[in-house]
């Protein structure tokens, strides 16, 4: 369970550094 949260909680992690990216290359465009 441990090890599975600690996954769980990495991937969140990327994903949300990802948005952050995305959301400035918007910025940017506009």
């Amino acid at each position: 369970m441990s090890i599975i949260n600690i996954g769980v909680i990495g991937a969140g992690q990327i994903s949300l550094g990802t948005a952050q990216v995305l959301a400035t290359h918007i910025i940017k465009t506009f």
